[in-house]
């Protein structure tokens, strides 16, 4: 019902007051409590020294959002699963995602089912160590028996001297400084993992990892849950074939990873989603 009430609406996008914009959003005021954004065309990976622009992936990634968030309202199973999305508005600037306005904090949260990315680059000779209980030592690509959860203190991409920087990991209890409940943030978040991850699954694709951004209450999801924000592929290998950023990160152009940002959104919400969203 607000979803049909706020694409009913005519406004102009552009004068609505700013809220923040950065290098992937812009998001805006369309009242005090519902927050407007639209997507920006930018693709990074801050290990590979990449940046660019992939035309078209902001409208994939706005509408994959949307079918995800309506998914997960629809069939929740038995995760409960709190989030701040209200609709997808249709405008002249592009789809827009409708979000209640929340306290948004400076942390990003990773689940990660495989030990892969960032901490087989950071964790070095892990191959050295026998894992606890005496067990074998972490292995690339080794599957964890639960999702894990990690912080990282966000940063912009360069410092005032334009070197590039990295987000930093977190440990829980800095983490635990910035948010008011961080037991129930990670909650959330191993539980939102849990319930893409078997939607995924059901479609023949295995979800590697993923980022969302949660409240400083840690009681909320928001912003954008698209393949920009995950690694997705059909199987856990370096063979397999990366349905998210991975293809920007070996070097692809961005009309491939528009091409497999649109094959996502077709493999998992059908045909006809992919078409609307291209």
């Amino acid at each position: 019902m607000i979803e049909q009430l706020l694409q009913q609406l005519r406004f102009d996008f552009k004068a609505l007051p700013l809220l923040t914009k950065g290098e992937s959003k812009e998001i805006r005021l369309l009242t005090p409590r519902i927050a407007l954004a639209r997507l920006l065309p930018t693709v990074y990976s801050f290990t590979h020294r990449r940046y660019g622009i992939a035309p078209g992936t902001d409208a994939v990634r706005a509408r994959f959002s949307a079918d995800l968030f309506r998914a997960m309202a629809s069939a929740p199973g038995d995760r409960h699963i709190a989030h701040a999305f209200l609709g997808l508005v249709e405008t002249e600037d592009g789809p827009l995602l409708a979000e209640h306005v929340v306290e948004p904090g400076n942390i990003e949260v990773r689940v990660k089912r495989y030990h892969i990315g960032s901490p087989v680059h950071r964790y070095r000779f892990v191959e050295d160590h026998p894992t606890a209980g005496g067990g074998a030592p972490l292995e690339k690509w080794q599957r964890f028996d639960q999702p894990l959860v990690c912080f990282d203190w966000r940063h912009p991409l360069t410092d005032a001297g334009g070197t590039a920087l990295a987000d930093e990991p977190l440990p829980d209890d800095y983490a635990a400084i910035w948010l008011d409940d961080l037991p129930r943030a990670k909650r959330l978040a191993r539980d939102t993992f849990l319930w893409i991850e078997q939607l995924f699954a059901s479609r023949g694709l295995r979800l590697i990892d993923i980022c969302f951004f949660i409240d400083r209450t840690g009681r909320v999801i928001f912003g954008e849950i698209s393949p920009d924000c995950m690694r997705v592929r059909s199987a856990a290998s370096d063979q397999a074939e990366a349905l998210d950023k991975d293809e920007w990160r070996s070097g692809g152009e961005a009309a491939d990873v528009l091409e497999r940002y649109q094959r996502l959104q077709a493999i998992i919400f059908g045909e006809r989603a992919a078409l609307r969203a291209a």
